[in-house]
């Protein structure tokens, strides 16, 4: 326990110990001021339903169906991108991943992993994306406007 809480004091994400036999959680928390609030109670477990419940409700079954499929598939790694519903009820975009520790008969015993908080990266992005797609309006617009000769189409195409 005090290895876990060190680790969890050594990083912004949230690192998690699933127990997949009785499906309880222990989770730490942020630690920094900026850390994103979860609500995630850090006083030793949860069940496995209550971070189930904080998924985006488009994300939910398809990132259900991946820890499903890792554990049950017998991989040894899981990682998903997705969105988690915060403590004041907005969403952040979140990178997660795990590692599925088996026994030696191959049963899944315990998932271990962290969660990260990606949301500014994701803002950035599509900032980015957005500014690309204005970038090559505009281009395509001064092509159009250097091959026409017509003042008045021109200012149509503009508005248009």
């Amino acid at each position: 326990h005090q290895r876990f809480e060190l680790v969890g004091r050594a990083t912004t994400d949230i690192i998690w110990d699933w127990d997949l036999v009785s499906g309880e959680v222990r989770r730490s928390a942020p630690v920094d001021a900026g850390g994103t609030d979860f609500g995630v109670d850090t006083a030793m477990t949860q069940q496995v339903e209550a971070w189930s419940g904080l998924l985006h409700p488009e994300d939910q079954e398809r990132v259900v169906a991946s820890v499903r499929g890792a554990v049950e598939g017998g991989d040894t790694q899981w990682s998903q991108q997705f969105r988690l519903r915060r403590a004041d009820g907005a969403y952040a975009h979140v990178h997660d991943r795990g590692h599925v520790v088996r026994d030696e008969t191959g049963r899944a015993l315990r998932m271990i992993g962290a969660t990260q908080d990606i949301t500014e990266r994701v803002r950035a992005e599509q900032a980015l994306a957005r500014h690309a797609r204005a970038q090559a309006m505009l281009a395509d617009f001064g092509r159009e406007a250097l091959a026409l000769r017509d003042a008045d189409t021109l200012l149509a195409r503009a508005v248009e």
